[in-house]
């Protein structure tokens, strides 16, 4: 997709839930649960209450977003338009494709947020500045 991607892309979705009397279980298998291999999961936790994260674009990577506990507001842009999405249960997920401009913005103390790419890190697949990245959408 890349920088093709618009918002529209982007997909809000729920893993499978397994509940008894125990407790809830959220089971995930890889390429089954997935849109895409996994090549690499990340944590990103002590987040200060309020402030964000993210604020960069992908070339090539796609990543699912997994609030793990709790709530973070994504909000995802292309050139035309943001469409913001709250995740604040671990059965939410989602789904932003490369060519997504995202920021997180952290609601809540002791927040945690699971990333899950199908592209090991790269650093030149990160668009960290939106005039660089309005350019890019427009090539």
């Amino acid at each position: 997709m890349s920088s093709k991607s618009t918002v529209d892309n982007v997909l809000l979705f729920s893993f499978r839930r397994c509940w008894d009397g125990r407790g809830t279980l959220i089971p995930i298998t890889a390429n089954e649960d997935f849109p895409f291999s996994i090549a690499r999961v990340f944590i990103v936790y002590n987040v200060p209450e309020g402030d964000d994260r993210g604020n960069h674009a992908h070339r090539k990577c796609s990543q699912v977003l997994q609030c793990l506990s709790g709530t973070i507001k994504v909000a995802c842009t292309d050139k035309d338009k943001t469409i913001s999405y709250t995740l604040d249960e671990p059965a939410k997920a989602l789904l932003i494709p490369p060519g997504i401009w995202a920021q997180q913005i952290y609601y809540e103390k002791n927040t945690i947020l699971q990333c899950y790419c199908d592209r090991k890190y790269e650093e030149e697949d990160y668009i960290r500045d939106m005039s660089i990245y309005k350019a890019w959408k427009n090539d």
